[in-house]
């Protein structure tokens, strides 16, 4: 029986990103069954992903250290581990893959060793000595090759083995998306950390809205809900996802949203967390309440009320993966109703009311391309919340941001581009001061990819800039695979 992976599980066990193997895929490095991979064509492909050398193995081992030191103080329910209930259900499903493995094995060699008896014998069972030889010959070299090519095999069976004990293997149907979750997380709360749009409302077990079917696995209730399933309802495996954890890999049948359009229109109070100003830019942190969070698309933006008469169309500036810390990007103009409103009269204690999401400046989930982002100021706001989804998902191969602002200018949250450049191999920063009307920082990007038809590319910014960028990348030779631009109002 062929041992076929996904490409999230496939990837964690060699190290590399989802979307590196993606393309390994594409380009013909590697054959993949129905989205999936053999084990055997990634040891091969991978011969150097040795088990002591896999720095997620070296994290889970610093977990089990720090789990046996807590353990001793009774603070279990602290760890970001899973519960002993849960590594025990799961060490005794892997205990049965083994002896059922064993068993096939056994059998497969008692076969063998059948057939070679067979053909060193060949005129008692009436063979041609000629062909039973060569028979023989044949399997006692594909013997010999298979022990040479499968030296790195038993390295990934064993992290592949460590990672069942550790996290459980999520698959969504019919979308096919899958992910790992770890500790005692509920699956939504996994799905939405990985950047995937599933159909839920308060995501604390009382709409009801994050209902899906078990297909396989097994599951367990982490916390109560007052949302109650119908008899019926359970008889087909229904499980509400917020209040569910896996106990061993599963899949499931559940809605996802594929476009903005899946997503409904929510009315939602928010409160006040923090405003606080970075070079000239007002940023406004707002919590939604714990039972009614804001349900969006990285890049969409809300309606935002801020007292009776003064409403504003303000870009999301934070994943949807934190849906109940929403973070918005205002530049402090003198004169600006909005903005001087925000920093000199908004009361902190004061609730606003959030209408949306909408709009469709959005990744498109299907594409692996490389991703370049360019954003002109404020522009950073959707563009933090798009890079911050696309590294979620493991979308990409690359990403390259390019931060724009007028000469002598300098950009606010810096500090968070050069972390994610720091942190992350195939993540690229670069700073860009332009004069009113210059276009030679997008001669300057075009110039660093030249083959820019490959990538899909995400542009926000003022309107006089956009424009100016829009009629550039229509150009002959300067068009990309996909391009998406945003106008800001702010």
């Amino acid at each position: 029986m062929e041992n076929l992976l996904s490409l999230s599980r496939a990837a964690k066990l060699v190290g590399i990103s989802r979307g590196a193997l993606q393309k390994m895929v594409q380009d013909g490095q590697l054959t993949s069954f129905e989205g999936e991979l053999r084990m055997h064509d990634l040891a091969l492909a991978f011969p150097e992903a040795k088990l002591e050398q896999h720095r997620e193995l070296e994290r889970y081992e610093r977990i089990i250290d720090q789990a046996l030191i807590r353990a001793r103080y009774r603070k279990m329910q602290d760890l970001i581990t899973p519960d002993l209930a849960t590594m025990t259900a799961r060490a005794a499903i892997l205990n049965k893959e083994l002896i059922a493995t064993k068993q096939r094995f056994k059998q497969y060699l008692n076969t063998i060793e059948q057939l070679q008896a067979m053909l060193s014998a060949p005129q008692a069972n009436h063979l041609d000595p000629d062909t039973a030889k060569l028979l023989n010959n044949w399997i006692n070299q594909a013997s010999e090759q298979e022990q040479d090519t499968d030296a790195a095999l038993p390295h990934l069976s064993d992290k592949d083995a460590y990672l069942k004990m550790m996290a459980a293997h999520v698959r969504l149907m019919p979308s096919g998306h899958d992910f790992f979750l770890e500790g005692a997380d509920s699956i939504l709360e996994g799905a939405l950390q990985h950047g995937f749009s599933l159909d839920y409302g308060c995501n604390s077990g009382n709409c009801g809205l994050c209902k899906a079917r078990l297909l396989s696995g097994q599951v367990k209730p982490i916390k109560h809900s007052d949302f109650r399933l119908s008899e019926s309802e359970k008889l087909d495996n229904i499980i509400l996802m917020c209040c569910s954890t896996p106990v061993t890999d599963i899949t499931l049948e559940a809605t996802e949203a594929h476009s903005s359009e899946d997503i409904p229109e929510q009315h939602i109070d928010v409160t006040i967390r923090k405003i606080e100003q970075q070079e000239n830019m007002l940023i406004l942190q707002t919590r939604t309440p714990r039972t009614q969070r804001l349900r969006f698309m990285a890049g969409q933006m809300v309606n935002v009320q801020l007292d009776e008469e003064l409403r504003a169309e303000l870009h999301i500036a934070s994943c949807p993966c934190d849906d109940m810390n929403i973070q918005f990007h205002i530049p402090y103009l003198q004169g600006d109703p909005v903005s001087e409103h925000i920093h000199h009269h908004l009361d902190r204690t004061a609730k606003l009311t959030m209408q949306g999401p909408f709009g469709n400046f959005v990744l498109t989930e299907e594409s692996m391309s490389p991703l370049v982002f360019i954003a002109y100021d404020s522009g950073f706001a959707p563009i933090k919340g798009l890079i911050e989804s696309a590294l979620a998902q493991e979308l990409a191969e690359s990403i390259h941001l390019y931060r724009v602002s007028n000469a002598g200018t300098t950009h606010y949250m810096s500090n968070v581009c050069r972390a994610w450049q720091d942190a992350l191999d195939e993540f690229h920063y670069t700073d860009m001061e332009v004069a009113c009307g210059d276009t030679k920082h997008l001669d300057t990007i075009i110039a660093a990819h030249p083959a820019i038809g490959n990538y899909n590319v995400y542009i926000a910014g003022p309107e006089s800039w956009a424009s100016v960028a829009r009629d550039y990348f229509s150009g002959p030779g300067k068009q990309p695979g996909q391009l998406k631009i945003e106008t800001m109002r702010y």
